[in-house]
C-alpha cells in the first residue's frame, strides 16, 4: 500500500505539467467567472434572483450549463491523463518498472479522480468567490446578506461526483486499449451524444453516459443514492476490472 501511494503521488505530480491539470483548473472556475461578468456588466437580467436567492441561482445559472457538458469534460479529461504517457512514448519504460500491473492501472485511475474531484470542489469555491466579487461591485445583490449553502453544495458535488464515476471508468479503459488520442475521445464524445438523444427515455438509467445530467436535472431532489447512481458505482467497478484484465492479458502494452 505504501508502495501504491508513493506511485500515486509521483503519478500525479507528473500530471501538474500537462493538459489534463490545466483542463482541471479551467473547468472549476469557467462557468463561474463568466456569470460573474454578467452579474457586473448586465445586473438587471439577474437583479430579481440575486437579491432573493443569490447562492441557490449562482450555483443553478452555472451549474445547467456545467451538467450538459459534465460527461463531455470527464471524457476530455481522462483520455488527456492518459494520453500523456502515450504522447511521450514512456508506457514501455512504465511497465518495466517493478511495480505490479495493478499499481500501474489503478495509480493513474486514483490520478483521474484526484484531478475530477479537485476540479469539482474548485468549482464551488469559485462559486463563492466570484458571487462575492459581483456583490462587490453590485450592492443590490443579496450574497452578503444570505449564508453560503455549503451542505447543499457538498451534496450536489458528491452526487455529481457519484454519477461520473461509471464514465471514468469506461473511459479509462477506451483510453488504454486505443493509442490514437482522437480514437478515444471520439468515442466518448459520440457516446455523450448519444447519450443526449437517449434523455427521453425511461431506459436511459443503464446508459452511463447520461448519468450526471440525469442526477442534477432530475434527481438532485431524491433523499439518498438514486437508482442510475447505483448503477454508475455498480458499472465503476464492472468497467474497471474488464478494462484491467483487458490491459494485462493483451500481447502489446502502450
Amino acid at each position: 500500500m505504501a508502495n501504491f501511494m508513493i506511485n500515486t503521488k509521483a503519478e500525479f505530480l507528473k500530471s501538474r505539467h500537462t493538459l489534463a491539470y490545466r483542463a482541471a483548473f479551467i473547468a472549476g472556475i469557467v462557468l463561474p467567472v463568466l456569470h460573474m461578468l454578467g452579474y457586473i456588466l448586465k445586473p438587471e437580467h439577474f437583479l430579481q434572483d440575486l437579491s432573493t436567492r443569490p447562492w441557490e441561482m449562482h450555483a443553478t445559472y452555472c451549474w445547467k450549463f456545467g451538467a450538459a457538458f459534465f460527461p463531455m469534460y470527464v471524457t476530455i479529461l481522462t483520455s488527456l491523463v492518459v494520453q500523456t504517457e502515450f504522447r511521450n512514448n514512456t508506457w514501455k519504460m512504465v511497465y518495466t518498472q517493478p511495480r505490479s500491473y495493478i499499481d500501474i492501472y489503478f495509480s493513474k485511475f486514483v490520478v483521474i479522480q484526484l484531478l475530477l474531484l479537485g476540479s469539482i470542489l474548485l468549482f464551488n469555491v469559485s462559486l463563492i468567490v466570484t458571487g462575492s466579487i459581483a456583490n462587490i461591485f453590485r450592492p443590490e445583490f443579496a450574497f452578503f446578506k444570505q449564508p453560503v449553502p455549503v451542505g447543499d453544495m457538498l451534496m450536489v458535488t458528491a452526487r455529481m461526483y457519484i454519477a461520473s464515476l461509471c464514465i471514468t471508468a469506461i473511459q479509462y479503459w477506451f483510453s488504454l486499449r486505443f493509442r490514437n488520442f482522437i480514437t478515444s475521445l471520439g468515442i466518448g464524445i459520440g457516446l455523450t451524444i448519444v447519450a443526449l438523444i437517449l434523455l427521453p427515455w425511461d431506459g436511459v438509467v443503464y446508459f452511463p453516459y447520461a448519468y450526471p445530467i440525469l442526477t442534477y436535472f432530475k434527481a438532485l431532489k431524491v433523499n439518498g443514492i438514486a437508482t442510475h447512481e447505483w448503477y454508475s458505482l455498480i458499472g465503476t467497478a464492472a468497467a474497471l476490472l474488464l478494462g484491467f484484465w483487458n490491459i494485462v492479458t493483451r500481447k502489446e502494452r502502450g
